[in-house]
């Protein structure tokens, strides 16, 4: 397990070395504040996911972590990678988890784009999710449903419901 911040004047995060001014971020003071921050979680000497952000605010009694304008890089098998992008979001430190709010996105393969109100990330099932509306486009289809599932070993995509999906034929050769 790897961490890193990449700002020249503070130091990693989190740890019992951490040490900060505690800054007033809405009623629970944070531990720090970081600005163009990235933090990395490696397992083996491979790294599994990066998030990037404008903005951190690290509650370590809280074991949590804060971000605003957040991009979250998922590298899977080298074969890969997979965007989610948000307004906001929450890491828990202990579990791992994440959670984007707001002008949430997900870019996959180039050429789709997927976008909704909240995602989940569950690292220990490794899945992606969401109970909100979706929308997807891409290059031959597009659709929208409500609820997300998404395997990111296994790569399957499940919409839960309501879905409508428009196919586009101007790329198929028969």
């Amino acid at each position: 397990y790897n961490q890193r911040n990449e700002s020249a004047d503070v130091p990693d995060i989190p740890g019992e070395e951490l040490v900060g001014e505690n800054i007033e971020s809405g009623d629970v003071p944070a531990s720090l504040e970081a600005r163009t921050i990235t933090y990395t979680e490696s397992k083996d000497g491979k790294t599994l996911w990066e998030i990037k952000a404008d903005e951190a605010r690290f509650y370590k009694d809280e074991d949590r972590s804060e971000f605003d304008n957040i991009n979250v890089v998922f590298f899977y098998q080298d074969t890969y990678e997979l965007t989610l992008s948000g307004d906001r979001g929450v890491l828990d430190n202990e579990s791992k988890n994440i959670s984007l709010n707001d002008n949430v996105t997900i870019t996959a393969w180039e050429d789709y784009v997927l976008t909704t109100d909240t995602l989940h990330f569950d690292s220990t099932d490794n899945e992606i999710s969401t109970d909100d509306p979706i929308a997807l486009s891409g290059t031959d289809i597009s659709f929208h449903g409500t609820g997300l599932t998404f395997d990111l070993e296994e790569e399957e995509l499940f919409v839960h419901e309501d879905v409508v999906t428009a196919v586009s034929y101007t790329h198929l050769t028969l």
